[in-house]
């Protein structure tokens, strides 16, 4: 058992570095291959929506079942395997929309689910071995999913598209073996009295920095989402998605790698603060995008904005929430950056776009990011007890 012990971290991260070069291999190219099928924009938005959807319940459902009733690892083992065989439906998928939103959500659903429960163990582990890192995790996914995105970028161009469910299915297999093999944690004992899922909605600080949160990845989930339209608008393909995704990921390997150095010097809230900024300046160069170059640099920026808010944001939660609820938190904020955050950024992009206004949604996108920073440091500066706290934590 210490062996199982000492290497947990090691698999921890393998599991994430397997998770997101499964995940990036699925949903950074379906959209592509659909699109050279004939799927409009619309139907892109209308699809990234359902997935939304499905992903909020998902990640809130993962959340209280780690919590209440199932250990994170196995809802990972459970969801691992289902999204790697349900991949397949993609390639009946490019003929209709219904088949698309049957192949592509519940994949996402599934997905969701386990990066909920990934981000649940690496948080419940770091409670009892401090060699658990969260934002190395991340980093290494982020290695993962620049490496996937650059190699099949190129690979797809030649083998054809519809190959992503094979990759797909290959990294989950691997995923699932590893996440046998890697000893489970057990869930905190839940304290007598009051509900802690009662008392979490009624935490002011966590439901502030919810909302500061939500306005801030308004634009970061609409980007993502119209991207591959974009690659195609400027005259590229799959190996420009590639690359593009590769500069995302790197980056953010790199300053997640750097993270517990710079948390030490500068501490989490000057983190937190600094990646808003940059999430709110991003926004405002996309109004300035024209072509392929400039797309390409502009995600430069994902490594100072991202790579610094999350891993920062998940210290301040686990800094306000009780521990018995740790896993609801998270999954609330993950679904609240992202399925959440995609369906209310769809709502706000596709009449811009359907007139034909994408300067003009990249600049609403930056004021609601700027109005969110702002947001931000009202939510810190009555949280400042419990941010001192965690800084202080070896």
């Amino acid at each position: 058992m210490k062996n199982r012990g000492a290497n947990m971290p090691y698999k921890l991260y393998t599991l994430y570095f397997l998770y997101f070069a499964g995940y990036i291999s699925f949903f950074s190219f379906y959209a592509l291959y659909l699109t050279e099928h004939g799927l409009s924009k619309s139907f892109l938005g209308l699809l990234s929506t359902g997935t939304a959807v499905a992903n909020f319940i998902s990640l809130v459902g993962a959340g209280v079942l780690a919590d209440h009733m199932l250990s994170p690892r196995k809802i990972i083992l459970a969801s691992g395997a289902a999204s790697a065989l349900w991949g397949f439906t993609l390639l009946w998928a490019p003929n209709a929309l219904p088949l698309a939103l049957l192949a592509v959500v519940p994949v996402s659903f599934l997905d969701f689910a386990l990066l909920g429960s990934l981000d649940a163990w690496v948080n419940l582990a770091a409670r009892h071995n401090s060699q658990v890192k969260y934002s190395v995790a991340r980093g290494i996914g982020g290695l993962s999913g620049a490496c996937a995105s650059l190699i099949l970028g190129a690979v797809l161009q030649v083998i054809g598209r519809g190959r992503i469910v094979w990759f797909h299915f290959a990294f989950y297999l691997l995923l699932l073996l590893v996440a046998f093999q890697t000893a489970d944690v057990q869930r905190p004992q839940r304290k007598q009295g009051k509900s802690p899922n009662a008392k979490l909605w009624k935490n002011r600080r966590y439901l502030l920095f919810l909302a500061a949160s939500l306005l801030l990845f308004l634009g970061w989930r609409a980007l993502l989402t119209y991207l591959p339209a974009l690659v195609v608008d400027f005259g590229g393909g799959s190996v420009h998605q590639g690359l593009i995704m590769a500069v995302m990921s790197f980056g953010s390997m790199f300053v997640l790698g750097l993270y517990p150095r710079l948390r030490r010097r500068a501490g989490t809230a000057v983190l937190l603060g600094a990646g808003a900024v940059f999430m709110a300046l991003r926004m405002l160069c996309m109004v300035f995008v024209h072509s392929m170059a400039p797309l390409i640099l502009v995600q430069l920026l994902e490594a100072v904005s991202y790579g610094l808010f999350q891993p920062a944001a998940m210290e301040y939660i686990g800094s306000i929430t009780p521990v018995e609820t740790r896993a609801t938190a998270l999954s609330v904020y993950t679904a609240v950056q992202m399925p959440a955050g995609t369906i209310l950024a769809n709502a706000l992009a596709l009449p811009l776009l359907q007139a034909g206004s994408v300067c003009g949604m990249f600049a609403v996108f930056s004021a609601l990011a700027l109005l969110g920073a702002l947001f931000l440091l009202f939510s810190l500066r009555h949280g400042g007890g419990a941010l001192r706290k965690v800084e202080t934590r070896p």
